[in-house]
């Protein structure tokens, strides 16, 4: 997650800005590279509408991905369905057979999942993810689905961009809760250009 010295991640109405430098991109293209699969959201694939595959030393990579999209609002046209290599929807239960139909295509399926007071049960969507192999899944996500998952105890290593910018106050937040971080490891931060990453670490010593 990248945030702004001021604690943002987005302009006012959520508009995309570009906060770190290419040292940070690249750190996180090689954080793909290393992961089994991606899990990203709806709302941040309409934001930003990004490739979410890897891309170092001139050369591409696809990388399997997973998006939780309790409406199925994705049209199909966004960058991912063509730089993934395969894509998995998850969405809540009893929706259209319309809705549910629209995405005919070899890459793409879709999993229905249970609901909490959150969205989508998290825990729900990480049991099918592990059942099927999927060991270590990178997270490109907002502030919203990163706080659920701290919340919930379901993240074990965090990486925090702080890039050198002020975006102000009306701005958008990364996080609504100031207890996301509370009992967490941190490990010494060190610099990805002109950007400072911070480790937290749920599960480590």
């Amino acid at each position: 997650l990248a945030i702004s010295l001021d604690g943002k991640i987005a302009e006012k109405h959520g508009q995309r800005i570009q906060l770190t430098g290419e040292a940070a991109q690249q750190f996180t293209h090689q954080q793909r590279q290393r992961a089994d699969a991606i899990l990203t959201t709806a709302k941040t694939v309409f934001r930003d509408n990004p490739l979410l595959n890897v891309r170092i030393d001139g050369e591409l990579l696809a990388k399997p991905l997973a998006i939780l999209d309790s409406e199925l609002r994705l049209s199909g046209t966004e960058n991912i369905f063509n730089s993934a290599k395969k894509i998995t929807l998850f969405h809540k239960a009893n929706l259209p057979v319309k809705t549910l139909t629209k995405y005919n295509r070899d890459n793409v399926r879709l999993i229905s999942v249970k609901q909490d007071s959150q969205g989508l049960n998290l825990f729900d969507v990480l049991k099918k993810l592990g059942q099927e192999g999927c060991h270590d899944l990178w997270v490109e996500a907002g502030g919203h689905c990163f706080q659920a998952l701290a919340q919930n105890q379901l993240l074990q290593r965090a990486f925090i961009y702080v890039a050198p910018q002020w975006l102000g106050q009306e701005a958008q937040t990364a996080f609504s809760s100031p207890n996301v971080f509370l009992g967490v490891n941190t490990a010494p931060p060190h610099l990805l250009g002109s950007d400072v990453c911070f480790r937290f670490n749920w599960y480590e010593k």
